[in-house]
């Protein structure tokens, strides 16, 4: 009986994460080396300010590879919902780095690509953005590295954000006085 109960909780619990917020990922920047690339994306639809008044994000990064093959291998109704939504669409990541047009497609279809949540991500950081100070830490860490999962939920120390990295593209993105 209590199988059939744990059972039936979690698959409401499945469903109403099912029937919440869509997802929103977009893309803020790229991490990795050659051959080893991650695509980064922060969750638009999750991002909140603290009693602090500072701002806390979801992120997640994933492999430029899996991105790739996911884009080539799209279904025609996705890649006509990446189209239009391309035309119309100012992609934040625009505010950050000028974009060629099919840069601007290719970085459509990834955030269409981590909306679909089809990929196991790399890495997923929590941050916590002091916008006034200019300065940010990690409150959750969750990652993959060498086949080794790694798991974090201790916040990191304060650090300063240095120029033309992803957390200053954050900041950009969603400091509102930056």
């Amino acid at each position: 009986m209590r199988t059939i109960l744990l059972v039936g909780i979690c698959a409401l619990s499945g469903a109403a994460f099912a029937q919440g917020k869509p997802a929103d990922w977009k893309i803020y920047g790229f991490a990795g080396e050659k051959g080893h690339e991650t695509d980064m994306f922060y969750s638009a639809s999750e991002v909140t300010r603290n009693a602090a008044g500072n701002v806390e994000v979801w992120t997640k990064g994933l492999a430029e590879h899996r991105v790739a093959h996911a884009r080539e291998t799209m279904d025609e109704a996705t890649t006509v919902r990446v189209v239009q939504r391309a035309v119309k669409y100012v992609l934040p990541y625009a505010r950050i780095k000028t974009l060629s047009t099919d840069q601007m497609l290719a970085s459509v279809s990834s955030e269409e690509i981590a909306n679909e949540a089809t990929i196991e991500p790399d890495v997923r950081i929590m941050y916590e953005l002091d916008c006034r100070g200019k300065m940010f830490r990690e409150l959750s860490l969750d990652f993959v590295i060498k086949g080794k999962h790694k798991f974090s939920d201790t916040p990191g120390e304060w650090k300063h954000v240095s120029p033309e990295t992803n957390v200053a593209a954050l900041l950009i993105l969603l400091c509102p006085t930056h």
